[in-house]
């Protein structure tokens, strides 16, 4: 959506982030999650498991432990920082198994 004029905002999506372009340069957006994507955190679960299913979004992301079924709710930023990688979309993790 690029008109060509300073100020207007164009968006390209790059992996699972999105790059804004506008007025005040490039910057990136909050990571694209959908339900059922799998996203792998840096510190192990207590029990064991280190992979979580999406199951809710808004300003807080709900994620369930695919080990033991515990839900989390956190705020998109807290869950994009204790992230390892990106989250492994929905279609992708059902293909492979």
């Amino acid at each position: 959506m690029a008109l060509g004029f300073k100020g207007v905002l164009t968006q390209r999506r790059e992996g699972a982030r999105v790059k804004v372009q506008g007025a005040k340069g490039d910057r990136d957006m909050a990571t694209a999650f959908e339900i059922g994507d799998m996203v792998r955190l840096k510190k192990v679960h207590p029990c064991g498991g280190y992979d979580w299913r999406v199951v809710r979004i808004g300003a807080d992301i709900g994620i369930t432990c695919a080990g033991c079924g515990r839900r989390l709710v956190m705020p998109r930023s807290a869950l994009e920082r204790r992230m390892k990688g990106q989250p492994v979309r929905a279609t992708q993790s059902t293909q492979r198994q």
